[in-house]
């Protein structure tokens, strides 16, 4: 018995083990919406360049905030073409972003039937907005991170890797969690968490009950019969918890399975 209720222990713990901070991409990539690239050599070309770049900075990063609006939140963005965490923020919706898909495109509803809760994935890669050479380096002063709906969208959005030219651009897929709190985020993590351990530890148990069961039919020593049988009592056991684990949660919130 007490291994099986460690084989719950473990699946639980597995689903707490995966990643949740999203990592920037090693390699870096011109953004197809750039502000272009330094080319003066001397010090006042430079700081001239600055100058215009930090306007097209200003200008970009307004008409983005102009365009936030909450209608948009999984959306793309009608300014840039892209998916913004500001249309989602903008309606009062915090954003989880994870790196490791948890579940398929989801919507939660609360209590009054209206949606409090989504789960959607997305395409996320990091390019340069500017870029400039630095002796015999390439160096990116303003990177930024795109999201788009499909992977094809984040590619072209991306664009080429710095000094190469060429279309090699790299996409993650990550998946968001938006809700209107961050409780609504914790409540969609622990459904996960609990689908996960409920679909490993049931499939656990009814192998173990098939599995033993055979054991019974092919054994014929007193001694296998017996803890063919324990392991059996033992997997419904861990069966019947597992249910009253569900019928808690389902107490504590009715709509937590719907």
């Amino acid at each position: 018995m007490q291994k099986f209720y460690l084989l719950i222990l473990v699946a639980y713990l597995s689903a707490f083990g995966s990643p949740f901070v999203a990592s920037a991409a090693e390699t870096l990539f011109q953004c197809a919406l750039d502000y272009g690239k330094y080319e003066g050599t001397s010090e006042d070309e430079i700081k001239a360049e600055e100058k215009v770049f930090a306007e097209m900075e200003e200008e970009f990063n307004a008409g983005i905030a102009a365009s936030f609006a909450a209608k948009n939140c999984g959306e793309p963005n009608e300014y840039t073409g892209l998916l913004e965490k500001g249309d989602c923020t903008k309606g009062g919706s915090v954003i989880t972003e994870i790196t490791e898909v948890i579940a398929p495109n989801v919507e939660i509803k609360g209590d009054d039937e209206t949606v409090d809760s989504r789960i959607i994935t997305v395409y996320a890669g990091t390019c340069c907005m500017s870029s400039k050479e630095v002796g015999t380096n390439t160096v990116c002063p303003d990177q930024t991170t795109v999201y788009a709906k499909t992977l094809a969208e984040c590619k072209t959005a991306v664009g080429t890797a710095l000094g190469t030219g060429t279309d090699t651009a790299t996409c993650s897929r990550r998946q968001w969690v938006i809700s209107d709190s961050g409780l609504g985020i914790v409540k969609v993590v622990v459904k996960q968490i609990f689908t996960w351990g409920a679909l490993t530890v049931g499939s656990i148990a009814v192998m173990t009950i098939v599995l033993n069961g055979v054991r019974i039919q092919m054994s014929g020593v007193s001694g296998d019969i017996t803890e063919a049988k324990n392991k059996i009592f033992q997997a419904i056991a861990g069966i019947v918890l597992l249910f009253l684990s569900g019928l808690i949660l389902y107490t504590i919130n009715p709509g937590f399975f719907t």
